[in-house]
């Protein structure tokens, strides 16, 4: 009771949440994109650190995507902090982007699709569903490959054999 008295009851309680949960993924983000070098090479860990952040937050992600509260309405500014958490990964793609010499339009299709790659697995992880009772972190890391591949921010691994001169 007094914990909803403070926030202004359940709906209250459930946007702090959101709102500190999108304010933690996004600095995990932005710490994990500022710790390599190489922008290029720096995505999949930073997509990675999405799934390790909803493993480590279990009730806080559930909350922060809507499965714990299902009733509440997130607002403008639960909303917003969501878009700043997006933003850390468009700055990611953003920055590889540059690096490569690519043009840099469409990041922020780019940085949901990436999103999306790593969030899909990872839920399905959370829940138990399978085939993630085995190997999620493979799983999550072929997903956000594929996506890497088709958005050129990968080499394309090559099927044929090397040749010698």
């Amino acid at each position: 009771k007094v914990v909803y008295t403070l926030f202004g009851g359940k709906n209250g309680l459930s946007e702090g949440l959101k709102v500190e949960g999108f304010a933690r993924l996004r600095f995990a983000v932005e710490r994990e994109r500022r710790r390599h070098r190489d922008p290029v090479s720096a995505l999949l860990p930073v997509m990675m650190t999405y799934r390790g952040f909803a493993l480590a937050q279990r009730s806080l992600f559930r909350v922060m995507f809507g499965n714990a509260l299902p009733e509440h309405v997130p607002t403008d500014h639960s909303r917003q902090q969501a878009r700043l958490a997006l933003g850390a990964v468009e700055s990611a793609v953003t920055e590889a982007r540059a690096a490569l010499c690519q043009e840099t339009k469409d990041v922020r299709e780019a940085a949901v699709r990436l999103w999306a790659a790593v969030h899909g697995p990872v839920t399905l992880e959370l829940e138990g569903i399978p085939p993630f009772d085995a190997d999620g972190e493979r799983l999550a890391k072929l997903a956000v490959t594929d996506v890497l591949v088709g958005l050129r921010l990968r080499p394309i691994p090559s099927t044929r054999p090397e040749t010698g001169p």
